[in-house]
């Protein structure tokens, strides 16, 4: 292994492979077992989808401008690739497949390569900077390859698409509690192994992490403890993966934007955080459904993968609207 920090999440039984073996193993989604819970019996099957619980895809579209397209030097192909190393874009077909109703979704309309909402300006003299237009734009991939040139240009354009979608964001988490007096939002995301170059045959390993999956709370800050450990449990339960609590992420705009200023303050008695807004930051393993070297996907897994997580929020919710939002209400 070229870097010791590739292990961290590896099972035990793979940790001796070779970078090119390990390549070839995450590249088949059915060499990771998953529970199929599609046909067992599930107590809830009656319920709809909660309308106060909110999906946000935040970095789910592969949409990239033309005119941001053709100011690369990179081949359609090679542009492609390197792009597929950002975007989620696949998280977005998959909400389609799960039923999750459109009402309940909300996705970045342009891919994460172009305009990243989950990146900061501070402020407005801040923003007047030179090179500020990098809070929002990523001109370079995760392999350092020169994706768009002069990015500073779309200036005037991420920024205002980017803070139309945090306005979006902030009126669908309002209108929920306004009708039912709270919210909860699971924002997902994918991560991936396989780091793709512009030619195939240099495709690396990523090297920070193996994980299936990630639920993310900025430490335990964005959601009500009680909350996010049903959620986990929920989808152990399904799953059968394991799954990693506040591990790697630190810090992660959107969902720090949205929940800080509704957090409620702490009482000198009380040590515990409640809020009726919680937000959860999911982080998926795409190779559970995904052939990375060629981006195919297969869509059995896909949709299991989904029914896990609409069974999981709408437990979550069965567990928690009346009581305990009613009690955080009075």
């Amino acid at each position: 292994m070229k870097n010791k920090k590739t292990t961290t999440f590896l099972p035990e039984e793979l940790k001796s492979l070779s970078e090119k073996e390990l390549l070839s193993f995450y590249d088949n989604p059915r060499n990771i077992p998953v529970n199929d819970c599609r046909n067992e019996e599930w107590e809830n099957s009656e319920a709809d989808f909660p309308e106060h619980c909110l999906v946000f895809l935040t970095h789910g579209s592969f949409a990239v401008n033309e005119q941001i397209r053709r100011i690369t030097d990179l081949t359609k192909t090679q542009f492609l690739r390197l792009i597929r190393n950002y975007s989620d874009f696949w998280t977005r077909k998959m909400t389609k497949k799960s039923g999750i109703p459109d009402d309940n979704v909300l996705c970045f309309p342009w891919s994460r390569a172009i305009w990243d909402p989950n990146r900061e300006y501070k402020n407005e003299e801040e923003d007047l900077e030179l090179d500020q237009w990098k809070k929002y734009i990523r001109d370079h991939d995760f392999n350092e390859q020169v994706i768009i040139k002069k990015p500073w240009q779309f200036r005037d354009t991420w920024k205002s698409k980017t803070e139309l979608y945090h306005s979006v964001i902030s009126s669908k988490l309002e209108l929920a509690e306004l009708l039912r007096g709270w919210s909860i939002w699971i924002d997902i995301h994918d991560t991936w192994v396989n780091l793709m170059n512009v030619d195939p045959e240099l495709d690396t390993i990523k090297e920070e992490w193996f994980p299936d999956m990630i639920i993310w709370t900025k430490d335990w800050e964005s959601c009500n403890p009680e909350i996010l450990d049903f959620f986990v449990e929920r989808l152990n339960h399904y799953l059968w993966l394991k799954i990693y609590t506040n591990k790697l992420y630190k810090w992660w705009y959107v969902t720090t934007r949205h929940w800080k200023e509704y957090r409620e303050e702490l009482n000198d008695w009380d040590w515990l955080k409640k809020s009726k807004r919680n937000l959860i930051q999911v982080e998926l393993g795409r190779y559970l459904y995904m052939k990375e070297s060629t981006q195919e996907v297969d869509w059995e897994r896909m949709e299991i993968i989904w029914e896990w997580i609409k069974r999981a929020i709408t437990d979550l919710w069965l567990e928690f609207w009346k009581e305990y939002f009613e009690k955080l209400n009075r």
